[in-house]
């Protein structure tokens, strides 16, 4: 932590649930469906109904049409909540001044106008009591001696394709105070409770506390439950 601030980057997927909104664009039933069955408790990146490579594809083309269908997550609740405590810590510490917010924008290009009403939206959110910015940084240019510089608290969606771009990086620079706040689901298969527990037999833990152990030397993993990723939990929405 720098003697000034505490600087948190958040992406805008974290912020937006693009994930949901992406899957309305293959198909607006389906996205109703899952909303209904479970969404806000997926283990997995697999959505039944929708195929994996399908999603994929169509997540790495996202773009504005996908923010324009993209509604508001929990994360901005947790976001408020984290805001608050370190502010608060503020108060009694002498050498923490302010919290500071920045909203990672890549891989989107936005016009200015949108970018400065994202600001406003965010500051609205938070009650304004840390400073909001946004920038643009690709997972390549987000190396642990830019993060060392510049923030105390990452959060992520697909981290790992992260991970391992910068896994030399992290070698000559491990940054184990910066806590990185995922969601707890996987990417690469269904994560069942059969697995769950054969994990735990092998490893005696549960895959996620195996995967933040493994990584402690390096940076700080903190999985959250997929709904603070997920789109803000209305009432049950009504199908055709």
């Amino acid at each position: 932590m720098n003697n000034q601030k505490v600087g948190i980057l958040i992406p805008i997927d974290v912020l937006l649930d693009t994930r949901i909104a992406t899957i309305a664009k293959i198909d607006e039933q389906k996205a109703l469906d899952l909303l209904n069955q479970g969404y806000h408790e997926r283990r997995s990146d697999f959505f039944p109904g929708i195929d994996k490579t399908r999603f994929e594809e169509e997540y790495q083309k996202r773009d504005t049409s996908t923010l324009a269908r993209a509604q508001c997550t929990n994360a901005v609740l947790f976001l408020k909540e984290l805001v608050l405590t370190l502010t608060k810590q503020a108060v009694n510490t002498p050498f923490l001044s302010s919290v500071e917010v920045t909203i990672n924008l890549h891989p989107y290009t936005l016009e200015e106008s949108v970018i400065k009403g994202l600001v406003t939206a965010v500051s609205f959110w938070i009650d304004s009591l840390a400073i909001v910015k946004c920038a643009s940084i690709s997972n390549e240019d987000l190396t642990p001696n830019l993060i060392s510089e510049s923030f105390d608290i990452l959060f992520m969606y697909e981290y790992a394709s992260w991970l391992e771009l910068q896994t030399k990086n992290f070698e000559t620079k491990p940054i184990p105070s910066v806590n990185l706040y995922v969601p707890a689901i996987s990417f690469t298969s269904e994560l069942t409770e059969a697995i769950v527990q054969k994990v735990k037999e092998d490893t005696k833990m549960h895959p996620l506390e195996a995967t933040k152990f493994l990584l402690a030397p390096f940076i700080n993993l903190e999985p959250l439950d997929a709904k603070l990723f997920s789109v803000l939990s209305p009432p049950k929405f009504k199908t055709a």
